[in-house]
């Protein structure tokens, strides 16, 4: 099977007052980080974000909203529209202790549902997941509707939600605020 990622770095980072992507932890951006986390499972990794968003590794392509303003939806149905592959690995930039290792345990686990998700805690994280390419089609009919409730649209596909296990629990932890960005970096 042919995959390749996208992280979703076209938020607006309201509660974060920056964007959270190029935020910086042992000298590397959030998206450095988790760009060379995915570039371990595909050479294909292209990063979601708006023409002001800074910070893009030079060895990422970018990739921008059909739909503006909708949305994490919104980017993974860009991304899924402009890639050739069968499957699109999916992180959030905001998930900087990420691992390779996740996505491998999810890819193993996919079999031929539309996605999956990790699960932690009781707590489902559809931007720590893989959707296949036909969820483009899925994601565009919400869109259309006007309809940017993400795990609405999920509902409609076949789609795995995987527990983590618990040593995976940290990698799914997102940064969103000045506090949570202070206790990561400590």
């Amino acid at each position: 099977m042919k995959i390749s990622a996208i992280i979703l770095a076209g938020g607006k980072s309201s509660r974060m007052g920056a964007h959270k992507g190029g935020l910086v932890l042992d000298g590397r951006t959030f998206t450095e980080i988790i760009a060379a986390e995915l570039k371990k499972l595909t050479d294909d990794v292209r990063v979601s974000c708006t023409e002001k968003t800074e910070n893009i590794p030079q060895d990422c392509g970018r990739v921008f909203d059909i739909f503006e303003n909708c949305g994490p939806m919104g980017g993974l149905h860009a991304a899924l529209k402009n890639c050739d592959a069968d499957a699109l690995i999916v992180s959030a930039c905001d998930t900087p202790l990420i691992k390779a290792e996740l996505y491998q345990l999810l890819l193993e686990n996919l079999g031929d549902h539309d996605g999956i998700i990790a699960v932690s805690d009781d707590h489902t994280h559809p931007l720590t997941a893989i959707y296949h390419r036909k969820m483009a089609d899925i994601f565009e009919e919400y869109l259309k509707e006007g309809n940017y409730r993400l795990m609405r649209a999920l509902d409609k596909a076949d789609i795995v939600h995987y527990n983590l296990p618990e040593t995976m629990a940290d990698m799914v932890k997102n940064i969103n605020t000045p506090e949570e960005y202070e206790e990561i970096k400590a």
